[in-house]
């Protein structure tokens, strides 16, 4: 119970990540993605998953299951699901790691668990990603919490501070594979070390070869480790590609790591070889002070004195081969000074613009996380102004409710009071008959009793009226202050929906920064567009230059050939004798020879169509627009084409982006212009010429003129 704890504390935060809704219960296809996120050395199968979902409880993907319930048995699952597994029986050891408690190593064979490194255990490439990643981040959690900004994990991909330099978009995409946590601001970097080395070879997939596709990962117990993005390829060694490009770079110089490890290996034979030759001498000065003792002593002597002439002989020829090493690398050192000073321009300005790129996307990164934040402040402040909202309408109708009952009871109680006025006039009415009747029946009948008894009664009879009467008044002033509450209550709701109402303009201007926002990241993303072309022109112009280089050099070696066989041929006397010449068949001298660029220039004086002009020429050929379009004349002049072409061409600006040029034709530039504006024609297919540079200035001269 204890080793399996030890397993659960390192992989709680995986499945709680996956725990969407926060019930502590995972679905079906939750406890799949939260399998799959463990160390990636268990490379779980479809099968693989299915038979462990089933051994933790879980085959219907309908029903949910509690991660305690998981974890509980978690160990056990794993041994008797993947342990009969035949690659486990070579790679059995599988470790789990956590930023606090540190490294765990559970055997898929036998059950057991290790805190420190087993013997057997195999490092693969996607343990030494997910440690590097996890040693990373584990310093910029502070809290301790296995959770990160988005922002910083954002910008550390990017940069040098974890070391895999990768570019924005290529970020977004492993954001988009593995979301963030439930508030949008952080993400778990727990459950995505593992998966980071599998992220990164799906995006390099099928790229060409690059030195900048290395990268140095610093590991937490293993060490430092190099790591190729497309291949997936880990060493400890510095790979040869990074090498050259030191080598390449400007100032930079790195010498041959294999010559240089023979010629130390061969110093140290040199000097054992000194050593032994000294040591044999010692020997042979004992032997000969002996000789004259025993006659072994002189079997002995020769013995030694051969292996002195063998030691020396030895000797010789490392200091010739140790003569020969330093002179190869005198040479390298050489062409590599003239390799250098050769790309040393150009690799300076690809280097410029990527530091500029890699300032613009830190930038890009800094405004998405801006503007993630204004949308989910955006979003909190809508829903917390939604709920006052529905709270002051609800709390308004309940008012209003109120409102009208109170309204209603004061109407009621105002006509209760109206009756009880006029019973109480109608009762002084009849104590006003009752004592004319009295006074009628005393006179009458002097019946005192009667009256009086009769009197009593009626007194009795106003003295409740009366009291009825001041309870409905007491009850008719309460009525009255409720409803001045009430009202106070209305004007206190009458400013809270100003106050909605302020709030929603806020809402809308803080809409309309976030669309001016949308606005400067798209021009950010079309000015990273044009550097990323920029570049690319620049490693091929890099690429061309190598390549001219390679050409240049093969002919150089066949002209050192052919010159040395000459040479040779002419020492040996093997040459042949030149021939008698005729003056009637001397060749044209070279000066006398038709100049092509002489002949260019001539024929672009003659052509009558400038630069500048504005004429009508025929469409791109698969362009969707008319026969004729309307251009400016950027260029007139002769095309550099893979066949000699002797003809005139001119390069136009078109009015609309139909093309598929900016002025470059065959990786030359020849003018420069928009995107898709460039096009290039014979100047015989030109229709028409609608206004001439030549006339427009004569034209201005004269309106200055007058």
């Amino acid at each position: 119970m204890a080793q399996n704890e030890q397993i659960t504390r390192r992989v709680r935060d995986i499945f709680v990540a996956y725990d969407r809704d926060g019930d502590g219960k995972l679905e079906l296809l939750e406890l799949q993605s939260a399998l799959l996120s463990l160390p990636t050395a268990l490379r779980l199968s479809q099968e693989d998953l299915d038979n462990l979902c089933k051994a933790i409880g879980l085959g219907n993907s309908e029903a949910t299951i509690g991660i305690d319930h998981i974890l509980a048995n978690l160990c056990t699952h794993l041994v008797s699901t993947l342990g009969s597994r035949p690659e486990q029986k070579q790679a059995p050891w599988i470790e789990f790691y956590h930023p606090t408690e540190g490294p765990a190593f559970l055997h898929l064979v036998k059950g057991t668990v290790s805190l420190t490194t087993p013997d057997d255990f195999v490092l693969t490439r996607d343990d030494i990603v997910a440690d590097a990643v996890l040693t990373h981040f584990a310093k910029r959690d502070t809290e301790g919490f296995g959770v990160i900004p988005v922002t910083i994990l954002s910008v550390d991909l990017q940069t040098q501070e974890l070391g895999l330099f990768l570019q924005a978009n290529e970020v977004e995409a492993i954001l988009a594979a593995h979301p963030a946590e439930p508030d949008g601001n952080t993400i778990n970097y727990s459950s995505l070390a593992p998966a980071v080395c599998d992220y990164i070879m799906q995006l390099y997939a099928g790229r060409d070869a690059h030195p900048g596709h290395w990268a140095r990962l610093h590991t937490h117990h293993h060490g430092t480790y190099w790591f190729n993005k497309m291949t997936g390829v880990t060493q400890t060694d510095v790979p040869v590609e990074v090498l050259t490009a030191a080598q390449g770079a400007p100032g930079g110089f790195i010498p041959n790591i294999v010559d240089e490890k023979l010629v130390a290996k061969l110093n140290e034979a040199l000097q054992l070889s000194n050593n032994a030759v000294a040591a044999a001498a010692s020997a042979s000065g004992v032997a000969q002070q002996n000789a004259s003792s025993a006659s072994a002593g002189a079997e002995e002597i020769a013995r030694h004195l051969a292996e002195i002439q063998q030691l020396r002989t030895t000797n010789a020829e490392l200091q010739t081969r140790v003569t020969q090493l330093e002179d190869h690398i005198s040479q390298l050192k050489a062409e590599n000074t003239i390799l250098s000073s050769q790309l040393a321009g150009k690799t300076q300005e690809c280097d410029s613009l990527r530091q500029g790129q890699n300032k613009e996307q830190a930038d890009m990164s800094g405004i998405i996380a801006e503007r993630n934040q204004l949308r989910q402040d955006k979003a909190q402040l809508l829903q917390s102004h939604k709920a006052k909202a529905g709270n002051l309408e609800a709390s308004l109708a309940q008012a209003n409710e109120t409102k009208k009952t109170l309204q209603s009871r004061v109407t009621e109680l105002e006509a209760e009071n109206k009756n009880l006025q006029q019973a109480l006039a109608a009762a002084s009415a009849s104590v006003t008959a009752a004592r004319d009747q009295l006074s009628t029946s005393e006179s009458r009948l002097g019946t005192v009793n009667d009256l009086e008894a009769d009197k009593a009664k009626l007194h009795k009879q106003l003295q409740d009226a009366r009291a009825l009467s001041e309870e409905r008044q007491r009850q008719l002033a309460i009525a009255r202050r409720q409803l001045k509450d009430f009202q106070a209550e209305n004007v206190s709701m009458s400013k809270g929906q100003a106050h909605l109402s302020q709030t929603q303009q806020e809402l809308e201007a803080l809409q309309t920064a976030m669309e001016t926002t949308k606005a400067f990241l798209a021009t950010k993303t079309k000015l990273i567009s044009n550097k990323q072309a920029r570049i690319r022109e620049l490693e091929d112009q890099v690429a061309q230059l190598e390549a001219q280089d390679k050409r240049r050099q093969k002919v150089l070696e066949d002209l050192v050939k052919r010159t040395a066989s000459m040479h040779s041929r002419h020492d040996r006397g093997a040459h042949n004798e030149l021939e008698e010449l005729v003056y009637g068949d001397r060749a044209r001298p070279a000066s006398a020879s038709p100049n092509p660029k002489a002949q260019a220039q001539d024929e672009v004086a003659k052509c009558s169509i400038k630069v500048g002009d504005r004429v009508t020429v025929p469409g791109p050929r698969g362009a969707v627009t008319a026969s004729a379009c309307s251009a400016v004349v950027k260029y007139v002049g002769r095309l550099d084409n893979d066949v000699p072409d002797y003809n005139l061409y001119i390069g136009v600006k078109l009015d609309d982006p139909i093309s598929d040029t900016d002025g470059l034709f065959k990786g030359k530039r020849y003018f420069t212009c928009p995107d898709n504006h460039g096009h290039f024609c014979p100047v015989d297919d030109v229709l028409q010429v609608v206004s001439s540079r030549g006339k427009r200035k004569s034209t201005r001269r004269e309106n200055g003129r007058s």
